[in-house]
């Protein structure tokens, strides 16, 4: 995962991301900053999922 995450960072001025994603990030940050949101442990995100879908 270390190595994935290091390759990802050098190259990230050349990945694509479309404005839609930018879009869906700045509404979470904004969420987070108003407390509007949280963030949740990775196992529980999990288990919440499979319970969902």
């Amino acid at each position: 995962m270390e190595i994935l995450s290091d390759d990802l960072y050098k190259s990230a001025d050349r990945l694509y991301s479309p404005d839609w994603h930018r879009s869906a990030l700045r509404e979470r940050e904004s969420q987070l900053r108003e407390d509007a949101d949280e963030f949740v442990e990775w196992e529980k995100a999990k288990r919440d999922t499979k319970t969902k879908w």
